[in-house]
């Protein structure tokens, strides 16, 4: 997001959803997921009418503030790893049967 430039802080005007996702270069169902409450990080918007208008500065800053996803590497199981669980498995069936 490297592209993204912080806009004249004299301009407060309000941006649409489709302008903000069209900035971030996102869907617009993706910035609505982001506005939801049961977002951990939830982008912030103002409610006027039916309507989510954006101040740009505001979004910037949600950008820039938010934590970075940390993805784990995922180790492969070895078939000894794989073959215990199945044998795990088959002993659980026998007991229920």
């Amino acid at each position: 997001m490297s592209n993204l430039t912080p806009i004249n802080q004299a301009d407060q005007s309000f941006l649409t959803i489709e302008h903000v996702a069209e900035e971030l270069h996102q869907t617009t169902e993706w910035v609505e997921s982001k506005c939801r409450r049961r977002c951990s990080n939830p982008i912030p918007f103002h409610n006027v009418g039916n309507h989510r208008l954006f101040v740009w500065s505001e979004v910037f800053n949600w950008v820039t503030s938010s934590p970075k996803i940390i993805h784990s590497r995922h180790r492969r199981r070895t078939k000894e790893e794989i073959d215990a669980v199945r044998k795990a498995k088959a002993r659980k069936a026998r007991k229920a049967a």
